[in-house]
Formats: C-alpha cells, structure tokens, sequence
C-alpha cells in the first residue's frame, strides 16, 4: 500500500506543513507582541481608571 494520505498529500508533507505553519504562526504572534506591548504599557501610564472605551467594552464581553 502506499504512503498514508491527509486529503490530497502525503502524510509527511502534511506533517511539514502544520509544522512550517506553526512556526508562521508563532513568528507572528512575537510580533504582535512586540509591537502591541509597548502601546500596552502606554495606555497604563496614563489615568483611564473608571473610563469606560470602546476596547474595555469589546474585552469585558
């Protein structure tokens, strides 16, 4: 029998993909990371303390 199938590729090839993904995937969430913390920590500095926005609204959900 041949190699074992998941949909139309092989089984290593598929195992190469979500592999390739994964890494994709953790690259970009470095990133976002990288870029949204420092607004993160600007929002904090300042006195939103019983402010009520848009995104605390969005969250609280």
């Amino acid at each position: 029998m041949g190699a074992s199938m998941v949909g139309r590729v092989s089984q290593d090839r598929y195992l190469e993909l979500v592999t390739k993904a994964r890494e994709l995937v953790e690259v970009q969430s470095r990133c976002q990371f990288a870029l949204g913390a420092p607004r993160w920590r600007s929002n904090r500095s300042s006195s939103t303390e019983g402010k009520v926005t848009a995104r605390s609204r969005r969250w609280s959900a």
